[in-house]
């Protein structure tokens, strides 16, 4: 058990190794360097949360209504930051829902996705610390992208 618990604590700490270096040392973009105006921008950061985590009734699997509105309001985003976006539904009891995808770079090289989701569990959730910031992280960053205009070598999927 001991070597279990070992192993798992190496295997953890290897993967977080790998992620720091992954995000100090990216591999998506070709070495342009990035406009200065390209900076990621705190008051729309919390625009987007503050939207998302506002949504009344919650946007739960069950508040077909909200949740929609919430995947308006990234689809629309991803417009804006000039992607575009299209709707993956996929069939839930009889209720399909819809991811929004952003893809950006060369349709046939690997990819590379990067998520968030804009759902929440329960009904007095607003999920602003998860869902909310992470999509609004997404959605920034398809704005970075488009306004640095990169010469991407892997697709990337927002």
């Amino acid at each position: 058990m001991m070597y279990f618990v070992a192993a798992l604590v190496a295997g953890c700490l290897a993967l977080y190794a790998g992620a720091y270096w992954f995000l100090k040392n990216p591999v998506l973009f070709a070495a342009a360097p990035v406009p200065a105006a390209a900076k990621a921008e705190a008051g729309r950061l919390r625009a987007h949360v503050e939207f998302l985590a506002a949504r009344q009734p919650a946007r739960a699997m069950h508040n077909i209504d909200a949740l929609n509105a919430a995947a308006d309001y990234v689809e629309a985003q991803f417009r804006q930051a000039g992607c575009q976006p299209r709707r993956q539904t996929f069939d839930v009891g009889g209720i399909d829902y819809p991811n929004i995808v952003c893809s950006m770079g060369p349709r046939d090289s690997p990819r590379v996705v990067i998520g968030g989701h804009y759902d929440v569990a329960g009904d007095h959730n607003p999920g602003a610390d998860d869902n909310a910031s992470a999509v609004a992280g997404v959605l920034e960053l398809a704005r970075l992208i488009n306004a640095a205009k990169p010469d991407l070598k892997h697709r990337l999927d927002l």
